[in-house]
């Protein structure tokens, strides 16, 4: 091989990379979007459930991440009908649910998935 082919390779896979690279980080937002989506969506269902069951009261929560904190350190310890089931709410990462909190509200009392980003509301929430 020659070099002149040598550079025509090299230059060829460089072209290939400036194409996909951008696409690579294209794929990797939406999958982390994704992954936020279906955070809140289980963290919303695990509240629920557990209140209904009684296992969990977040009425008194004043704010969203009160909330957030009674349901990641209460129903995923597998209490009452969740004895052996294991949500792995507890094992999400603090940047986990802040990515998710943002498809989240607090709502009467509930934890309330919603598929578009909430604007953050900040103090208490009447």
């Amino acid at each position: 091989m020659s070099l002149v082919e040598l550079i025509v390779v090299i230059g060829i896979i460089g072209l290939l990379a400036t194409i996909a690279i951008p696409k690579y980080k294209g794929i990797q937002g939406a999958a982390e979007t994704a992954a936020a989506r279906r955070n809140a969506q289980t963290i919303a269902m695990v509240a629920s459930s557990a209140q209904s069951a009684g296992n969990l009261t977040i009425e008194e929560a004043t704010t969203i991440d009160d909330a957030l904190s009674a349901v990641v350190h209460g129903p995923s310890s597998g209490m009452g009908i969740f004895a052996d089931m294991d949500f792995k709410v507890s094992e999400l990462t603090g940047e986990d649910l802040a990515l998710a909190k943002q498809y989240l509200s607090f709502e009467n009392g509930s934890l309330v998935y919603h598929a578009e980003k909430q604007e953050p509301k900040s103090g208490y929430i009447p």
